[in-house]
């Protein structure tokens, strides 16, 4: 009986998916080539219907868009042909045609700014801003730019412009070569010459050491980040007017100034400040500024108002020597007081002299000198 059920077991045995791919069929071949057959025939069938209504559907679309681009080509060669016989009266101007002012149809439009067509910085005529091929070949050679740019940078000033400046300065004058005239404003100066490059007079703003030296007069041009500070103007009456602006306005014109020297102790390595300042000779100050340069570390300035912890010393000293009392409060009020500061931002300029009655007042022996500190560098 067992042996019987297991053959049972055996002979009816079904799979678990009876839809599997893997599984063999018992069915004859032929058959199912017919019924795959007959099924393809039907999907045909639908299909054919489908595609000619599709058809009809993109012929009619095509018709339309014929129809519509035909119309749309029509229309354009209308609007050209009535361009090309009414006069045209648009008001938008070519920039690069150059235009009568005085035409019939010419309108003036303030708000539009149009490039100068006939300017040799415009890069459409760039390559003709060069009359020949020679022009074109010299300004690429780099031996010939470096050795115009060293020969030509500034034209050499006539004496008649010269004077122009000098007269127009006077003391104030301080360095004068064939091709340009410094001078000397308070804390900063200015630079006058004529640029050979674009033909125009320049001043620059100029910084000087501390303390100017009159003998040796060194500078460096006043630079803001990555700009200076200098104008380019066609004549030389405007340049002085604009040196006249510079010194009143802006940053070289609108200088703090903290106190003036009234004084100085060459011994005690000191600056005696406060507001009046005192015009020195020239021999007495050429004296300071040898001295400054030599002790530049050791001198300090020393405020008139403001009794210091120096002051408070000398103070005890004399106390101590007379044989009186010494506050026992001083060494707290040595403590709170301040040490003179140090000479930093310091400026010394020329200032005319009234006893001088001469012609030549930019000589640096006929003028006097005053030193003053400033808040900022």
């Amino acid at each position: 009986m067992n042996l019987e059920k297991k053959k049972n077991k055996l002979f009816d045995y079904t799979p678990n998916n009876p839809n599997d791919s893997k599984r063999p069929t018992l069915k004859d071949e032929s058959t199912k080539s017919v019924e795959v057959e007959q099924e393809a025939q039907t999907v045909t069938l639908i299909a054919k219907p489908m595609l000619k209504a599709q058809e009809l559907i993109s012929d009619s679309v095509d018709k339309e868009a014929k129809s519509s681009a035909q119309s749309l080509i029509a229309r354009l060669k209308a609007q050209v042909s009535e361009k090309t016989e009414q006069p045209s009266t648009n008001n938008v101007a070519n920039p690069f045609v150059s235009v009568d002012p005085d035409a019939e149809n010419y309108e003036k439009k303030d708000n539009v700014v149009m490039p100068d067509p006939n300017s040799e910085i415009c890069l459409f005529n760039r390559n003709q801003a060069y009359k020949s091929q020679s022009d074109v070949n010299e300004y690429r050679d780099v031996k010939s730019k470096m050795l115009r740019l060293q020969k030509d940078v500034r034209i050499t000033l006539t004496p008649a412009e010269i004077q122009q400046i000098v007269d127009y300065f006077s003391y104030q004058v301080v360095k004068i070569t064939k091709k340009e005239v410094v001078i000397k404003d308070k804390k900063y100066g200015y630079e006058f010459y004529k640029n050979n490059n674009d033909q125009k007079w320049w001043v620059v703003a100029l910084k000087f050491e501390e303390l100017f030296n009159p003998k040796e007069v060194r500078y460096i041009t006043l630079w803001s980040g990555n700009t200076f500070t200098g104008y380019g103007l066609p004549t030389l009456a405007a340049c002085l007017k604009k040196a006249d602006d510079l010194m009143s306005y802006g940053r070289t014109g609108t200088v703090v100034w903290r106190d003036c020297v009234m004084d100085w102790n060459e011994a005690g390595f000191r600056f005696i400040a406060g507001d009046d300042p005192k015009s020195f000779t020239f021999k007495e100050y050429m004296k300071i500024v040898k001295w400054y340069e030599s002790n530049k570390i050791r001198i300090h300035v020393k405020d008139v108002k403001v009794k210091d912890y120096e002051d408070l010393m000398t103070e005890i000293k004399a106390q101590k020597a007379a044989g009186k009392p010494v506050n026992p409060l001083a060494s707290l009020q040595a403590k709170l007081l301040e040490t003179p500061r140090r000479a930093i931002n310091i400026a010394g300029y020329p200032v005319s002299d009234p006893k001088f009655s001469g012609k030549d007042a930019t000589k640096p022996e006929n003028k006097l000198y005053q030193i003053a500190f400033s808040l900022t560098g």
